[in-house]
């Protein structure tokens, strides 16, 4: 990300605070909650409120490297596709931003895609999508307390020492963790609630150089390597295909049998869905 991006995030974020605010707590009063919380599964989460929705919640490993997620509408079925070839924790951040045109935007597609790309787009919505997500997935107080915590509890190097700010590098892979976000959210989160210095031009400057996938993809391997556990920077390849088609056959079966749907539109149906399904596994941009 470049760093006039950067900052321009971090300034719209600031003046939109009071609007970005109202957004969260009209998202906790949706689950009848009243105050911030650390949600521990954000999909899971998301695929209870878009089903109330009437959206069906799938994954799909797209072959597009840019494409987080997107809206697609299929015989007359709302879907939210999440790319599975990205990371876990992209998606989990895709997830966190489609909530907000959803839930809280109410924006869907009527026709065609909607497409959420992982590069902080600066279209007002988008942005106002990406601190929404950024909010959600690591509230505030939650936030300033457990960097506090890591902070004291990890054996930090010397400040005047620490050349290649190793020291808050190793506090945004561990937040990484905790929030199974991404690099950058956890950083814009840092400076926005001003825990770090924006007008500290050298630590912004290497932390946007540090904000490689393929390095946190490394660093991440060997962290879960050593947890036992699956890494949040390792795509999950899952692919809810089979499942849509057996959903489909049923219910496209019902409507035959009640005479309601003919064999032709039937059979119609299940090949709009399957050609969906092949142009998305490509690169739909």
């Amino acid at each position: 990300m470049e760093k006039e991006k950067f900052y321009r995030i971090l300034e719209f974020n600031r003046i939109n605070k009071k609007e970005i605010s109202t957004a969260c707590m009209q998202f906790y009063a949706m689950l009848n909650r009243q105050n911030a919380f650390v949600i521990p599964d954000i999909q899971s989460l998301a695929k209870m409120l878009f089903t109330r929705e009437d959206y069906k919640f799938v994954h799909i490993p797209l072959n597009s490297k840019e494409i987080g997620a997107c809206q697609l509408r299929i015989n007359g079925q709302r879907y939210l596709v999440i790319n599975t070839s990205k990371s876990l924790a992209n998606n989990n951040f895709a997830v966190a931003h489609d909530l907000y045109h959803l839930m809280i935007q109410e924006y869907s597609s009527e026709n065609g895609i909607e497409v959420y790309l992982d590069n902080y787009d600066e279209d007002k919505n988008e942005m106002y999508a990406n601190a929404f997500a950024g909010n959600i997935m690591m509230p505030s107080e939650d936030f300033i307390q457990t960097a506090s915590f890591i902070k004291n509890s990890l054996s930090l190097g010397n400040k005047e020492e620490d050349k290649a700010y190793l020291n808050e590098l190793t506090m945004i892979i561990n937040l990484m963790e905790y929030y199974k976000t991404t690099y950058m959210s956890v950083v814009i989160r840092f400076f926005e609630l001003e825990l770090w210095d924006k007008n500290d031009v050298r630590l912004v400057d290497a932390l946007l150089y540090q904000n490689n996938e393929d390095d946190q993809r490394k660093i991440f391997g060997q962290l879960s390597k050593a947890k036992g556990r699956n890494s949040i920077m390792e795509p999950t390849k899952e692919d809810d295909f089979e499942i849509l088609m057996e959903e489909a056959k049923v219910k496209a079966k019902k409507l035959l049998e009640l005479g309601i749907m003919t064999k032709q539109d039937f059979d119609y149906r299940l090949r709009e869905l399957k050609g969906y399904y092949e142009s998305v596994k490509g690169d739909i941009r």
